[in-house]
């Protein structure tokens, strides 16, 4: 970030719990080393506080950020996956987050994706952080564009403060032309209500030809308050700890990995630098 808080570095990170299934480790500690340097984290898949291992990695997760000078928002579905939101405490103008955090289990009628939602002050401006992911709910498309409905809802009663969304949006590949919920259903009604996606090129999960990749973690700001660069999928963190990954194609524009079992995150980091506008 820079002196005058007018740069500052935000990342996203789909790590992998998938509710638990299948994790008998806790997650690796040098997750939170790639993230140190970042001002505004947001973490989807994030371990519940409920089996042993999950717990575990829910803790030292927080008590490893807590260390590197984050304030730690978490939500408490106590099923499925949590979200996470962490802000340097540097960057805050007053000690107390509005948090909130609607359970998307607590009652199955109404779809609600995984969220966490904080409101804070940056260098005496209100921002807003919304941490999401879509729940996939098997093939149901209209179950997923029904959690962004409710998300929308949401963000229309939140009002005139600048807004940055981050989170795993599970809109399918970009040749999708799924009629109920797809990047450009997600795109259309984003940029209607004058939000912008980024990116919208790439490859967060999946590589696929060109035409047919996966970006389905984005960043999302109502673009009259804020602005993003610097946008990209990360996948450094894989060479870096090149004993969990393995490479299924060479091709380094394009890369995809081979079957990555949890709690190893099989997501791209998804980084940027924020600023507003004026």
């Amino acid at each position: 970030m820079t002196r005058d808080g007018s740069e500052i570095k935000i990342c996203e990170w789909n790590i992998h719990h998938q509710g638990g299934r299948g994790s008998k480790t806790t997650t690796p500690d040098w997750v939170v080393d790639e993230l140190k340097d970042q001002d505004i984290v947001v973490l989807t898949e994030f371990p519940t506080d409920t089996r042993s291992a999950s717990s575990k990695s829910r803790s030292s997760i927080i008590g490893g950020l807590q260390d590197s000078g984050f304030v730690c928002s978490p939500s408490d579905n106590r099923r499925g996956n949590d979200v996470l939101i962490a802000v340097k405490k540097s960057l805050i103008t007053e000690p107390e987050l509005e948090f909130y955090c609607p359970n998307p289990y607590y009652n199955e009628d109404e779809l609600i994706p995984e969220n966490a939602f904080v409101q804070l002050k940056i260098k005496g401006r209100d921002l807003v952080v919304v941490g999401v992911r879509i729940r996939t709910l098997g093939q149901d498309y209209k179950g997923r564009k029904a959690q962004f409905n409710w998300l929308m809802e949401k963000l229309e009663q939140i009002g005139n403060h600048p807004v940055l969304l981050a989170g795993d949006w599970n809109h399918g590949r970009v040749c999708s032309s799924n009629e109920d919920w797809s990047i450009g259903v997600m795109m259309d009604c984003l940029e209607e209500a004058c939000y912008s996606v980024f990116p919208k090129t790439g490859s967060s999960c999946l590589a696929e030809p060109p035409r047919c990749r996966f970006p389905n973690d984005h960043f999302v700001i109502n673009r009259a308050q804020l602005r993003l660069e610097n946008v990209q999928y990360d996948w450094e963190f894989v060479d870096a700890h090149a004993s969990a990954y393995k490479w299924a194609s060479g091709d380094s524009d394009a890369p995809r990995l081979a079957k990555v079992s949890p709690p190893y995150p099989d997501h791209a980091m998804l980084k940027a630098t924020l600023s507003f506008t004026n």
